[in-house]
């Protein structure tokens, strides 16, 4: 029953710097968290991250990151589902300017019934920068009743490039599994319209 919010705000000044940061969390018996990631390292910055989450009976959680900054993001991130009624939300946006990497493996994995699962990753890729999606969902054996969903959707500015990889392993019947990816770049109907009113094109790009 407890019940927390975490604010994590990561930063690093604009030299050569390498970040490992290796994350365990336990959620109990009908535990919620909101953690919350704010990431906006300097251009010199590489990151690897590793998080090992385990949901038990009716946990809640909802993690949501922003990442901006870093010259290649590396995260993987495994959740258990073990308990009856376990939910995560996993919800992130990367901006990749330059030749920025962002590199993203979500793991889901629902051994309990009545579990729910959410990816929703949004990428706006300019220049070289490039994305990478990567969600997994299984839904073992007698995990029945559960629900899933992954999402991908990317805006694309320049030369920036994404790739959305949504895979589904499901070993039941009796549950709710999607995933979709979309890929598109500036509508030149919303830049025209900006340019009409004076706004240059890289700043109407920027706004959009």
């Amino acid at each position: 029953g407890a019940e927390a919010v975490v604010v994590q705000e990561c930063w690093s000044d604009e030299q050569a710097r390498f970040v490992g940061e290796l994350t365990e969390l336990r959620l109990g018996r009908n535990a919620r968290l909101h953690w919350i990631v704010l990431q906006s390292y300097g251009a010199g910055t590489s990151v690897a991250v590793r998080q090992r989450l385990e949901l038990g009976f009716g946990a809640e959680l909802v993690h949501s990151s922003l990442h901006l900054g870093g010259r290649t993001v590396q995260v993987r991130q495994e959740a258990r589902l073990a308990g009856e009624g376990a939910s995560i939300d996993t919800l992130a946006a990367a901006r990749g300017d330059g030749a920025q990497h962002f590199d993203f493996w979500l793991e889901a994995r629902h051994e309990a019934p009545s579990s729910r699962s959410k990816m929703d990753y949004a990428f706006v890729m300019a220049e070289k920068s490039r994305g990478v999606f990567n969600g997994l969902v299984e839904v073992q054996k007698g995990a029945v009743d559960c629900e899933s969903s992954q999402r991908s959707k990317s805006l694309l500015l320049g030369a920036g490039t994404v790739h959305s990889i949504p895979k589904l392993i499901i070993k039941t019947d009796a549950v709710k599994a999607s995933h979709g990816a979309s890929v598109s770049s500036v509508s030149d109907e919303q830049l025209h319209y900006l340019q009409s009113r004076g706004i240059p094109r890289a700043e109407a790009e920027r706004m959009i």
